[in-house]
């Protein structure tokens, strides 16, 4: 249990004083953990803080990314929640710990569980109250599931739910604050009224930047559309992040420190004036890169075919976790 007090200071008695009333004073006997306000919590009222397994649901500033309806979709989706919902044993409308009957009850994009009579009275209804309940229950199963996925152990952190956000395709939907946090970069600044362009100063959103520089997590459609043309026009893909890693590793050739990523020339790869996607790369130091392309016959002779070298670096950057 977790609430928000207002604390009256008496410097010369050297005492703190805490207004509570009835229903907190219970919890405020005996020992108690003092902890100050973080800043995602300065704005909420006084009181007993929502009970959660997770402190990171409670997070102010992530409430519009746990309602969204893709975030849903990347955690299973509302035919999940629904079944999440039936772990409640008691109505979670009306408090009731021991119902006759219990129903789940689909809410937007969420879903809880309520006994029968509270499932009747409120058929149909939309209130504050349904809202609430429906958003706590959101946000408690997306945080369930980000844990499960990554198999962390204790509380989900902010960091752990960005990085489960961008394996499940939906990071840039994390709110600027959280990026900007996790980024050291300055708040964003909201600034009405009119202003003079020179004292302008624009640039790209966090949330932007971290889904720039985010990992990489590779999809499978089985229905592409463009499988369905006649003669496609590929998508080059790029990552520099990837090929920054590349130029880190051993020369293919020599065995040398790399200096370049280079691109599969040949072997069907690439076309004229165009290179294959920055995947399709093997770590190269300048000197094998320029014999290479200065003959790719005779190097290929001496060191072995490109594809091979690159299917090995590829199952090598797979196998410890530089692709996911």
């Amino acid at each position: 249990m977790r609430m928000i007090l207002k604390s009256n200071v008496q410097r010369d008695m050297g005492i703190a004083l805490i207004k509570a009333d009835q229903t907190l004073l219970p919890y405020l006997s005996g020992r108690v953990m003092i902890s100050t306000v973080p800043d995602e919590y300065k704005e909420l009222p006084e009181g007993i803080l929502p009970k959660v397994e997770h402190e990171i649901a409670n997070d102010p500033r992530l409430q519009s990314f746990f309602q969204h309806e893709r975030v849903i979709g990347a955690a299973g989706g509302i035919s999940s929640i629904e079944a999440w919902a039936t772990r409640f044993m008691g109505c979670q409308y009306c408090g009731d710990e021991k119902p006759r009957q219990l129903e789940t009850r689909r809410y937007g994009n969420s879903a809880m569980r309520m006994c029968w009579g509270c499932d009747n009275k409120t058929d149909g209804h939309i209130s504050p109250k349904l809202d609430e309940l429906a958003n706590t229950n959101a946000a408690r199963w997306v945080v369930e599931t980000a844990k499960w996925r990554l198999k962390s152990p204790g509380q989900l952190t902010v960091p752990e739910l960005v990085l489960w956000a961008a394996i499940s395709g939906v990071v840039d939907l994390i709110p600027n604050e959280i990026s900007a946090e996790l980024l050291a970069l300055p708040n964003p600044v909201r600034v009405s009224g009119a202003r003079k362009e020179s004292d302008m100063a624009v640039g790209p959103a966090p949330t932007e930047i971290l889904t720039r520089n985010a990992m990489k997590a590779f999809k499978v459609d089985p229905e592409p559309p463009k499988a369905f043309m006649l003669r496609p026009k590929l998508t080059r893909v790029e990552d520099s992040k990837y090929t920054r890693w590349v130029k880190t590793q051993p020369c293919c050739g020599c065995g040398a420190r790399a200096d370049d990523p280079h691109h599969i020339i040949g072997h069907g790869l690439g076309g004229m004036g165009t290179k294959p996607s920055d995947y399709l790369t093997i770590p190269l130091c300048r000197t094998c890169h320029r014999n290479l392309h200065d003959n790719p016959t005779a190097w290929e002779a001496e060191h072995g075919s490109q594809t091979d070298l690159f299917a090995q670096f590829f199952d090598y950057s797979v196998g410890i976790g530089a692709i996911a």
